[in-house]
């Protein structure tokens, strides 16, 4: 969601300085910086399921803004207007069923004595710790 949205040249194009793309080339822009804007997201460093949820609650005119899956010049990760990924709503559908679930069946925690989080950056990527362990059972 880096590199977003791509698409396929579908002839060679030639720019006035030589750059040249040649037909069938993936290209892309970054658009993540929108989405680590502190203008458009507040401490974007810091994970705050809320945010979006505050946005639309901040005026009336934001009530239908600011929800998983919609495009908008934020957050650019579902393409754009009409060139916007037409299955954005239904993989976020999905998704909210899947989390949904786990969070109801389910309970975590992290190992006895590894509840200190460890973060790896790589490039713009903030992942977990792929050697942490997690518990995992089903809820009672």
């Amino acid at each position: 969601t880096v590199v977003t949205p791509n698409r396929y040249a579908h002839q060679s194009v030639k720019f006035q300085d030589g750059l040249t793309i040649p037909k069938g080339a993936l290209i892309g822009f970054v658009a993540v910086h929108n989405q680590i804007d502190p203008e458009i997201a507040p401490e974007p460093e810091v994970f705050d399921p809320m945010r979006s949820y505050r946005k639309r609650h901040s005026a009336p005119e934001e009530r239908d803004w600011h929800l998983a899956g919609q495009f908008s010049k934020e957050n650019l990760a579902f393409g754009y207007g009409g060139q916007a990924c037409p299955g954005r709503n239904y993989a976020v559908a999905v998704l909210k069923i899947v989390v949904s679930r786990l969070v109801m069946d389910y309970e975590f925690k992290f190992k006895p004595g590894h509840s200190q989080r460890t973060k790896y950056h790589l490039l713009e990527f903030i992942l977990p710790d792929p050697t942490a362990t997690l518990m995992m059972r089903k809820r009672k």
